[in-house]
This record gives structure tokens, sequence and C-alpha cells, in this order.
């Protein structure tokens, strides 16, 4: 999580991203997934699509999302809450990047649209992880919108 902390800071991230190499890469990426890790053959597939077209020389700029979710929050926020369109969620309670509190948090704010919550080791990337669990969730959820 240190290294995508740094990604943020204007003059440093930039720099990283620009030197950004793929054992990097693999130590701070392996960090957001549950007890499910990539192997370092899936490792490498990712560093691949990610590099591709020099991706990581822009790794920083694609970090500001994580400060734009103060700026825009409301916003951001306001569309799902007003939204008449099912939303459905399905999450990896072992995500670093969204914790537990999270939630409670979607629940509170949208407490007619699914949140799937999976199994407990699962984490960031729950299509990766469990996709026999995502995909069960998203049947459940398009049943419940289509009937």
């Amino acid at each position: 999580m240190y290294i995508l902390q740094l990604l943020l800071v204007p003059v440093i991230g930039s720099i990283i991203s620009k030197m950004a190499f793929y054992h990097l890469f693999k130590f701070s990426f392996a960090e957001i997934f549950g007890t499910k890790k990539p192997s370092t053959d899936e490792l490498w597939d990712f560093w691949v699509v990610f590099e591709h077209k020099h991706g990581s020389s822009v790794s920083s700029e694609l970090m500001q999302f994580i400060p734009e979710r103060t700026q825009y929050k409301k916003r951001w926020v306001g569309a799902l809450v007003k939204t008449t369109v099912p939303v459905a969620f399905i999450y990896g309670p072992a995500d670093i990047i969204n914790p537990t509190q999270f939630i409670v948090h979607y629940k509170k704010l949208l407490p007619d649209q699914t949140l799937s919550v999976l199994d407990d080791g699962v984490g960031h990337y729950p299509q990766w992880e469990a996709p026999g669990q995502v995909v069960q969730a998203y049947k459940k959820f398009l049943k419940k919108v289509i009937s």
C-alpha cells in the first residue's frame, strides 16, 4: 500500500511511475488481493497488461481518483443515491482498498440496492479471486432485476 500512497504525491508519484518496474509492481499489486494471491506467472500477465502502451508511466495520474473521491464525493454518492437504475456491488471483505466499514456505509446509503458479500478471504479483485462467487452473485442480481 505504501507505493500506492507515494504515487499520489505530485512530483514523487510522477518520478516513481516513470521508474516503475516489474518487481515493484509485483510487490505492491499482490498486496491488494485477499488470501488467494496470483502466481508469479499471473502477476507477470497483469504486468504485461499494465505496461501496454507504457501504462506504468501514467500510473501516478491514474491514482488521482483517490483524492478525487473526496473532491467529488457529493456528486458521485449523490448520483448513486438518486439513481433509478438497479445497482449491485459485489464485495470481497478482505479488500484493503475498501475496508469492511464500506459495507455499513453502503447499506446505510443504498438500503434498497444489492450488496453481495463474498467469502472472507476475497479481496479487491473478486472477479479474479472468486469468479464462481461473482457469477452467482451477478446471476442472483439479474434474477431480481428481471422479475
